[in-house]
């Protein structure tokens, strides 16, 4: 079947319709076949009747415009048949008069030539004042090509001229001038200072004086000059940058470090010579690739890398002559010590002479006069400059060996002396002036009792007095951290030197603070008790002890707090009860009690400064290994500030087992009553005692520090008094009046002291009262008010009243067994009640 519509090839239809006739001889079967065609025709003819009705303007407007364009070709063809044919006849007119024509012709051509060579006149006539205009305006490529274009006219057609004699010279003076003027431009523009929305703008105004020099013909001249006065123009950018900052800092009110001022400079010297570089790579990219290169760019940075050691000898080298050959007068230490001699020949004819052969030999090697620095020097001449600049100038060594494509592992030799000057001067130097400070601040006779003085004082921000020694160790180890964190790359060294220093000063602290608490005849008492662990794990678990250092505790510690400070006098009673005691088992000389207050807080203070200061290490990734070889020996600093706070704290312990242990020993309070008013000589020597350790320590220490060293005295005291009552044969109602005298005495020096009622001393007073009473007496009070005491300490009153009274015989034996039982019923009542509070119970 042949379906409808557009078909592409007719011929394949025809084809079709061929084969299908053929096959099918039948006529009924052809008949079919072409009313299927017929069909199909008449449905192509509907169709194209539809789309010619449909776009029937179209189809006119196109039928026109072929017309149109058929009868414009038909006029054309007409047209060009007519040309043709009067080019014909104009051909043969002009074959007849062909040697006139030729003669106007020549004629025309000189007319041309003269009137060319007057324009050339003119126009170099005016070239001079032209030229001069445009310079002005500053539009170089125009001026370059009427400067060029008068003197090639010169040079060329007008050469034989006479007359134009002064005016070629005239162009000629002209043309250098350009010349000259265009070298200033380049310089400045490779040489000046440019901001970053400037150095665009720079850059091709580079690339259009660069063409201005080619279209001169003095392109291996200007690159040749150029070249020449590389290092002139570098060393003037140093010295317009140091005049430019030190009048910047001029203005300032306020003191900048030189190091600084130095890197600041540094800082804007890497800027301009990176600008300078660039500028050199745009105007060698700019030359004509035939053209001749006197210099490369690496020429450049190697040139650079030269002015700037140059000028770090005039900032880091104090003595010179070892380093360079060339000598410059700036920087110059002139309170450098020097070696005096007896005769001088120095201004002698032939050392003078001989100086003089040597200083040109040194210019002729360094070419030093092309880089001498004139400017006055931001800061002095200090080996020690290297710190603040150190990274800046390690990054643009870098970018100098990048920019040069230097091999691997070699370096440049501004690197070299870079690291030669840290390795064999400023890291000896350092240590030289650390090991000399340190001395100067440690071995002295007493370094425990050398303060800072009050300007110190303020700068080290503490409360409490600051040992001369600690604050010096303070400044250096901040120094040395600070120039680790600068040259990272020498970390060991100075983790080294800081390590020395800390371990020097430990050295020079410990030294003394030991031969002070255990000299040579006997150990101090103090220093016994610290030593033993279970009381001072007693001591550091206390509350006391955390809110000494500015630890926060429990608002219900207090209680547990009591506890403790009455376990801790029990165990020091323990200690202390059958030891003979006397001054020289004591801190004796109260300017050394002293001085172990200030080295406590000298060390807290320094403490706590380092561990700030080793903070910045942490914060810049140093190795943990140096970390915590560092916060070990902050920890020996800690522990021995800890042990000097229990020095003090346990001294005062000590101090009134001194005075008041032999209070108890015989029947001294078996006393008249004449005596009972007077207080004891013992217990006057402690409370005076007590008040000039007040007046010592209350200066040296911060206040919860001087807390702590006299929190818990009262409940000392009330242990060591009713542990005294143990060592009675007897004692008088006046010898009890005599005693609770005693208590009040030093219930009010240590009330003073404390600014605390101490409650622990009236237990003590009360305790002594309870002998007052006969046996039968004081059995009744206590079951009537309930124990306050132990079972034991019961006992110890019930005996010595016994035997104070004199009612202890044989017959009395059972009524005294009676009076213990009575006592044990009430003790165990109170341990009944209490037997689910003990010390563990209570949160420390």
């Amino acid at each position: 079947m042949v379906k409808s519509g557009f078909i592409r090839d007719p011929s394949s239809l025809l084809m079709s319709v061929i084969r299908t006739l053929e096959d099918h001889s039948d006529s009924r079967h052809r008949d079919a076949e072409r009313e299927k065609l017929e069909e199909a025709f008449a449905d192509v003819d509907r169709k194209l009747d539809k789309a010619v009705e449909a776009n029937y303007e179209e189809i006119s407007v196109t039928i026109r415009r072929f017309s149109d364009i058929n009868s414009g070709i038909s006029n054309c063809r007409t047209r060009m048949t007519e040309v043709r044919e009067k080019l014909g006849q104009c051909k043969q007119l002009l074959h007849c008069r062909q040697d006139e024509l030729r003669g106007l012709w020549i004629d025309g051509i000189e007319y041309k030539k003269e009137v060319t060579l007057l324009e050339q006149v003119e126009k170099i006539r005016a070239a001079p004042m032209e030229v001069d205009k445009l310079m002005y305006e500053g539009e170089w490529t125009q001026c370059v090509q009427k400067i060029t274009e008068a003197l090639n006219w010169c040079n060329n057609d007008l050469a034989l001229v006479g007359a134009l004699h002064d005016l070629r010279a005239e162009i000629q003076a002209k043309h250098q001038i350009v010349y000259e003027k265009l070298i200033a431009e380049l310089q400045r523009l490779i040489y000046g200072h440019h901001n970053k929305t400037e150095i665009t703008e720079s850059l091709q105004k580079m690339k259009k004086f660069a063409h201005a020099i080619e279209c001169l013909g003095k392109t291996d001249a200007a690159t040749e000059e150029i070249r020449n006065r590389i290092d002139t123009e570098l060393s003037g950018i140093i010295n317009r940058e140091t005049t430019h900052v030190s009048d910047k800092e001029y203005l300032k009110e306020e003191e900048v470090q030189s190091s600084k001022i130095l890197s600041e400079l540094l800082d804007n010297i890497y800027v301009q010579f990176r600008s300078v570089a660039r500028m050199h790579q745009t105007l060698l990219e700019s030359l004509s690739p035939k053209t001749k290169r006197p210099y490369t760019i690496v020429d450049v940075w190697l040139k650079i890398q030269t002015v700037l050691k140059f000028l770090l000898v005039e900032y880091l080298e104090e003595d010179i002559s070892g380093s360079f050959n060339r000598l410059s007068t700036i920087g110059v230490d002139l309170g450098a010590k020097r070696k005096h001699k007896l005769f001088r020949f120095d201004a002698s004819g032939h050392a003078i002479s001989m100086n003089t052969y040597l200083r040109e030999k040194r210019q002729e090697n360094d070419n030093s006069s092309e880089t001498y620095f004139s400017a006055v020097p931001v800061c002095k001449t200090s080996a020690r400059n290297i710190t603040g600049i150190y990274r800046s100038l390690s990054s643009f060594i870098a970018e100098i060996e990048k920019e040069i494509d230097i091999e691997p592992g070699r370096h440049i030799a501004l690197y070299t002396f870079v690291v030669e000057h840290i390795e064999k001067t400023f890291i000896k130097q350092l240590g030289h002036d650390v090991s000399s400070e340190l001395d100067a601040a440690t071995k002295v006779t007493d370094p425990l009792k050398v303060i800072a003085d009050s300007a110190h004082q303020k700068y080290a921000g503490s409360l409490s007095p600051i040992l001369q020694s600690a604050l010096v160790v303070f400044r250096q180890v901040e120094d040395l951290v600070d120039v680790l964190l600068q040259l990272d790359e020498y970390t060991e060294t100075f983790f080294i030197m800081i390590c020395t220093v800390l371990q020097k000063f430990y050295q020079s602290i410990n030294e003394p603070l030991q031969n002070l608490v255990t000299p040579e005849d006997q150990d101090i008492l103090s220093n016994q008790l610290t030593n033993n662990a279970d009381l001072r794990k007693l001591i550091q678990g206390s509350p006391i002890w955390r809110r000494a250092f500015g630890i926060s505790v429990k608002s219900d510690s207090n209680k547990a707090a009591q506890v403790m400070l009455k376990a801790e006098a029990e165990m020091i009673t323990d200690m202390l009860k059958d030891k003979e005691i006397s001054r020289q088992t004591i801190i004796e000389d109260l300017t050394d009690m002293k001085a172990v207050a200030n080295l406590h807080e000298s060390l807290e203070w320094l403490t706590n400064k380092l561990r700030k200061t080793f903070g910045l290490l942490t914060s810049h990734g140093q190795d943990s290994d140096v970390l915590m070889q560092l916060n070990q020996i902050l920890g020996r600093f800690q522990s021995l500030s800890e042990n000097c706070l229990m020095y003090l704290h346990l001294e005062q312990r000590v101090r009134c087992f001194l005075f008041l242990a032999p209070l108890f020993r015989g029947a001294k309070f078996n006393v008249g009553n004449s005596d009972a008013l007077e207080t004891d000589v013992e217990v006057e020597r402690l409370e005076t005692e007590l008040k000039q350790i007040e007046d010592v320590l209350q200066g040296s220490l911060q206040p919860q520090k001087y807390r702590f060293v006299f929190e818990g005295l009262g409940q000392q005291l009330r242990t060591l008094l009713m542990q005294g009552a143990r060592k009675m044969t007897k004692i008088s109602e006046s010898g009890v009046k005599k005693i609770c005298r005693n208590i009040f005495t030093i219930q009010q020096a240590l009330t003073n002291i404390t600014m605390n009622r101490e409650p622990a001393l009236d237990q003590a007073r009360q305790y002594f009262e309870l002998l007052y009473q006969r046996p039968e007496g004081l059995v009744a009070s206590v079951e009537e008010s309930g124990p306050r005491y132990t079972f034991d300490d019961y006992m110890v009153a019930l005996a010595l009243s016994y035997r104070s009274h004199g009612e202890l015989s044989i017959g009395d034996q059972s009524k005294h067994k009676q009076l213990e039982q009575r006592l044990s019923d009430v003790c165990k009542s109170r341990v009944s009640d209490d037997n689910d509070k003990t010390v563990d119970d209570y949160d420390f």
